[in-house]
């Protein structure tokens, strides 16, 4: 299994970094420069979650039209829903300070588990603990499907 130092090394590879910044900048999503233990760790378990792999990541990434196409349509249809999180009467509300810098990653991951099938995308989901697990997978295909080959 994948351990969380491999992550932060891939996070911090060039290859992944290079990527990462041919994605966001052009589309002028804002990523958050730090990269933590926690958030390695968090990512492990997104990986022990699907089954993956380290290798089976670096693969995908290495299809950069798939992944930026979804990763687009994505961004545009999930933009601005969390930037007003909070009670809407609390005296704090929550602040955006950007996509953590595995966001590309977890998109990886959400496409390795839709090529699998939408039964282990929806388990993958579930297992995350992600909401609305099902509508959450039935949306991630449809950003596939309506993906250019």
């Amino acid at each position: 299994m994948v351990a969380a130092k491999e992550i932060i090394e891939f996070i911090n590879s060039n290859e992944y970094k290079k990527i990462l910044s041919d994605f966001s900048l052009p589309n002028n999503i804002q990523v958050n420069p730090n990269y933590t233990d926690t958030s390695a760790n968090f990512a492990e378990k997104k990986l022990r979650a699907a089954g993956a792999t380290i290798e089976e990541v670096k693969a995908t990434l290495t299809q950069l039209k798939e992944l930026a196409d979804y990763s687009v349509r994505k961004y545009h249809e999930t933009h601005g829903i969390d930037d007003d999180t909070g009670l809407p009467d609390a005296p704090e509300a929550t602040i955006f300070c950007g996509y953590s810098r595995d966001y590309l990653l977890n998109n990886i991951l959400e496409i390795i588990m839709a090529k699998k099938g939408k039964q282990h995308l929806e388990r993958y989901l579930g297992d995350i603990r992600i909401p609305g697990s099902k509508k959450y997978a039935s949306q991630i295909l449809k950003w596939l499907c309506a993906c250019p080959r």
